[in-house]
Parts: C-alpha cells; sequence; structure tokens
C-alpha cells in the first residue's frame, strides 16, 4: 500500500533518480512506474513532481521539490485585535460570543 505523504528527503531521492534517467528533458517509457515501486507511491504523485521540477526550473533555473503541504495545511490565521476592536465598540448588554 503506497506511502500518504513523502518527506522532502524523499522528494529529492526520487528526482535525482529521475534526473539520473532523463534524457532530453524526458523521461524513458517506465521509468515513473519503476520508480513509483522503488519508493512505494503512485506514478501520478512521480508525474505531478517531474512537471513541476521542470516547470519551476524552466522559469527560474532552480527546480522546486519540496512539499506545498507545510505552507498551505492547518487552520487559517484571524486577526485577533480586530476582534477585540469590534468587541469594544458593542455595548455591555448587547455583546455576545463571536466565533
Amino acid at each position: 500500500m503506497p506511502m500518504a505523504n513523502l518527506t522532502d528527503d524523499e522528494r529529492r531521492l526520487i528526482l535525482d533518480e529521475l534526473l539520473k534517467q532523463n534524457v532530453g528533458g524526458e523521461l524513458p517509457r517506465g521509468v515513473q512506474a519503476r520508480v513509483g515501486r522503488e519508493f512505494r507511491c503512485f506514478n501520478a504523485s512521480i508525474g505531478r513532481m517531474w512537471q513541476r521540477f521542470c516547470e519551476t526550473e524552466a522559469k527560474d533555473g532552480l527546480g522546486e521539490w519540496k512539499s506545498r503541504i507545510k505552507k498551505n495545511s492547518g487552520r487559517k490565521k484571524k486577526n485577533r485585535d480586530e476582534i477585540a476592536v469590534k468587541s469594544w465598540a458593542v455595548p455591555i448588554e448587547e455583546r455576545k460570543p463571536f466565533r
């Protein structure tokens, strides 16, 4: 059964393996499947990592391989100062808890 999320080190190892097999900017047939079996992840995941690496390398010369989950996960931040200002603006008799 495939693993849920790959670490950044595993992603780097996968891309190193893909770069070794790279022929003129393209991967030969079956390389994604072989690497996917080797690292126990889906072929589509390998393809997405390779595609994003190639796109970022073409754009700025630095290929990106790190996971974006760390930046985009978790509860979104709320500005508590704004809530405090709004709550102090309402008279005490009319206040209700903000959620």
